[in-house]
């Protein structure tokens, strides 16, 4: 596991995204849905 930690706007997706491609493992956009973590669903 690889985990990107920035602030908004950074570049994390960015980097990540290839990055995660590249390397052959899964990519977790976390912006894209943080309610999950709250309301569990």
């Amino acid at each position: 596991m690889i985990r990107l930690v920035s602030p908004g706007g950074a570049g994390k997706t960015t980097v990540g995204l290839p990055l995660a491609n590249r390397l052959g493992i899964p990519f977790i956009d976390l912006d894209e849905h943080p309610w999950r973590l709250v309301s569990g669903g």
